[in-house]
């Protein structure tokens, strides 16, 4: 039964790659990965709308990148849509997060413009463009380059993202590539983050994904498990976390595997996140007193 599942599950995801084309990622400025048969899993101009509508966490990143470490509980949201320029405001909030002591801290809140923009010799807008709070918007509304954008080509404001090293949110904007979406979830392929892969999720589906989770029985290993010994403890969670992807759109969960790999970093824990609500409600309180 295990071998036909792994048989069943090869096929699926074999088949997917054949019909979406996404088991490679090209490490130069192809155009032809541009095709129009992608565009309509590709629409950036949708997430936007689907992001006016509801809440957004960032679920996992693929893979290290030291943007990450210091936030969690990551959030997004659009409002103010203006379909003639497939512009919005954008609202992107996420507490800091000690690493070293895996604590939860306070709340930051970035809240500026966000533009569906097209690259060059493409039909379909396929990339996000978010400006940083009080930059100048450059008027620039293409990009260059594939899916991959590995070369940061496409800044025009400032050339100082050519280099991958370099990083300073003192830069205009940033772009992330959709990669795949759909109404429950999408993923983003960001630029300044040396093309590191994001997974979203509506935040209707992920209450609904936790819930489930929850309701479901323990495992004997689970609750035996000594506290106090660290690698029971990160099996645990690896087990955990696995069960969560394993939860997630299958749509979604496969696109990540096949364009960017496995899903390396957890960036939501609902125990955390809420938690972290529960401490800054009081102190917004007071402020509007």
């Amino acid at each position: 039964m295990a071998l036909r599942n792994f048989v069943l599950c090869v096929s699926v995801a074999t088949s997917f790659a054949i019909k979406f084309d996404l088991k490679e990622r090209s490490s130069d400025n192809n155009p032809d990965l541009n095709r129009q048969d992608l565009g309509i899993m590709q629409d950036a101009w949708e997430v936007i709308k689907n992001t006016q509508n509801e809440v957004y966490y960032m679920m996992y990143v693929n893979e290290y990148n030291y943007n990450y470490n210091s936030k969690r509980c990551i959030q997004l949201r659009t409002s103010d849509l203006n379909q003639t320029l497939k512009t919005a405001v954008y609202n992107l909030t996420w507490n800091k997060y000690d690493r070293w002591c895996k604590r939860i801290e306070e709340q930051v809140t970035w809240i500026s413009q966000v533009a569906a923009i097209k690259q060059n010799n493409y039909y379909q807008e396929n990339i996000l463009r978010f400006w940083y709070p009080k930059a100048m918007d450059c008027g620039s509304r293409t990009a260059d380059g594939s899916y991959n954008l590995v070369h940061y080509s496409n800044y025009q404001c400032d050339s100082g993202l050519q280099d991958p090293t370099y990083f300073s949110h003192d830069e205009e904007y940033y772009d992330s590539y959709v990669v795949f979406s759909e109404p429950s979830c999408y993923i983003l392929r960001t630029l300044e983050r040396s093309g590191v892969c994001e997974f979203w999720l509506n935040e209707i589906l992920l209450n609904k994904t936790l819930t489930e989770l929850e309701a479901q029985p323990q495992e004997e290993s689970d609750k035996d498990k000594n506290t106090e010994d660290c690698i029971t403890e990160n099996n645990a969670e690896e087990k955990l976390n696995l069960k969560l992807f394993r939860k997630l759109p299958r749509n979604c969960r496969v696109a990540f595997l096949l364009s960017c790999g496995d899903p390396e970093t957890l960036m939501y824990n609902k125990t955390e996140c809420e938690k972290s609500k529960q401490t800054e409600n009081p102190s917004q309180s007071e402020d509007d007193d």
